[in-house]
């Protein structure tokens, strides 16, 4: 998930997630002119000793807050991880990443979600068996054994009031905005690096 695909915030319209605005490519710009914008207050303050003081004591107080509430969303964000790893199964984790891939105003359907799951069995099935295109039955991202289906498509047919609910569930917490912020939380925190380029 690319920083251009960090949800909005709901019913923003055309504002970004606040985090979008922190991405690491932007970072050295910010500073840049945060920078500039402090050398020329302090400039602006120079003959005024005890305004001097003041500003400079105003920001790294707001510093220091700033980290503060960064550990605390921080802790926040990674509370709500592990509470949605250990209530879910890994198929409804498998279910909220492939929605998560979607923008908000085109969710993927409950059809689409059934073709994406029963062609990641296949494909877990053909290294399982070595090349045979065949749904893996076992799979953490198998319909329920309960249902009795083999297949997504099956379950369907069979149990699509049952799809629909645990469907609409995951989509709804991939595209909640405390998931959003999480997403963008986690890139922010391990951007990408570029590969060095091998020489000829």
């Amino acid at each position: 998930m690319g920083w251009n695909r960090v949800r909005k915030v709901a019913e923003a319209g055309t504002v970004k997630h606040w985090l979008q605005t922190l991405e690491p490519s932007m970072q050295a710009e910010e500073e840049r002119q945060l920078k500039s914008s402090i050398e020329k207050v302090e400039k602006a303050l120079a003959g005024d000793k005890e305004l001097s003081y003041a500003f400079r004591l105003t920001i790294n107080i707001v510093r220091q807050r700033g980290r503060v509430d960064g550990l605390r969303e921080g802790l926040k964000l990674y509370q709500y991880g592990v509470r949605i790893l250990e209530r879910n199964t890994p198929l409804f984790w498998s279910i909220m990443k492939y929605a998560a891939r979607f923008s908000d105003r085109k969710k993927p359907s409950t059809p689409q979600i059934c073709e994406y799951l029963d062609r990641e069995l296949r494909r877990i099935g053909q290294l399982k068996t070595g090349g045979h295109n065949k749904p893996v039955k076992k799979s953490v991202i198998a319909p329920p054994e309960s249902w009795g289906c083999d297949t997504w498509a099956e379950a369907l047919e069979i149990k699509r009031n049952d799809v629909d609910v645990l469907f609409s569930a995951a989509r709804a917490e991939a595209h909640s905005e405390q998931f959003a912020t999480l997403m963008a939380w986690s890139l922010w925190g391990h951007p990408r690096t570029a590969k060095p380029k091998r020489k000829p």
